[in-house]
């Protein structure tokens, strides 16, 4: 399989895998420089994930609870138990198409 990296024709080492071992080592070396300037700067903005931002670790929101609620609330780290601001932004699309005539 040819690695899905922009401008790369490398193979990956298996199906599996979507990217050449090269680009693998980019990717995580990119990841944790950001991760570092996160926590230097100590706010972690428009995430997919919940992170701490204290220690950096990663935390899912729990099924049916109030980090799922728009607006701030306080949340511990699971790993580190220090107290931080969780701001939660809720967004919303619409997708449209033709009603068959």
């Amino acid at each position: 399989m040819i690695c899905s990296a922009m401008f790369c024709k490398n193979e990956t080492n298996s199906d599996r895998d979507i990217y050449c071992s090269p680009c693998k080592i980019i990717r995580e070396n990119i990841k944790k420089e950001m991760l570092t300037e996160k926590l230097e700067n100590g706010r972690f903005n428009c995430e997919i994930k919940i992170y701490c931002p204290y220690c950096g670790w990663e935390m899912e929101a729990e099924a049916e609870c109030q980090e799922y609620d728009e607006g701030e609330m306080e949340k511990e780290c699971y790993k580190c138990e220090k107290t931080f601001n969780l701001e939660t932004n809720v967004s919303v699309t619409w997708s449209t198409s033709k009603i068959d005539e």
